[in-house]
């Protein structure tokens, strides 16, 4: 099973504006933006959008649950905006048989939360 949690979904405001938005849930939920030159460059081969805003970071750690790669990608779309979020273990991190899951789950959470802060 793999521990990859992917989640598609929309947003009614500019792709901007989304981006702030999904900073904002970064910022305020303690998580750490990430700046490292193979996880952008691995981002920028998965996506052809030359318009998509890409933002990179790792979830924060818990008692319960390691740090989480995270990659939030912001398109245009008829809507407004169309937001990709990716959860994974972060490398070097060891995996777990319910990881993807338990990554689903996290996904599915800072995806209300960034439609939140997105009002």
């Amino acid at each position: 099973m793999s521990s990859v949690a992917i989640l598609t979904f929309d947003l009614r405001v500019p792709p901007t504006t989304a981006a702030a938005a999904v900073h904002r849930v970064v910022v305020d939920g303690k998580h750490r933006l990430l700046e490292s030159a193979d996880h952008v460059a691995r981002a920028h081969d998965e996506c052809t959008d030359p318009s998509a805003i890409k933002v990179d970071f790792a979830t924060r750690k818990t008692m319960l649950n390691w740090e989480l790669a995270a990659e939030a990608t912001i398109t245009p779309s008829p809507a407004g905006s169309q937001v990709r979020l990716s959860l994974d273990v972060m490398p070097g991190r060891p995996k777990a048989l319910l990881d993807g899951k338990k990554n689903e789950k996290a996904a599915r959470k800072l995806a209300d939360q960034i439609r939140a802060a997105a009002g």
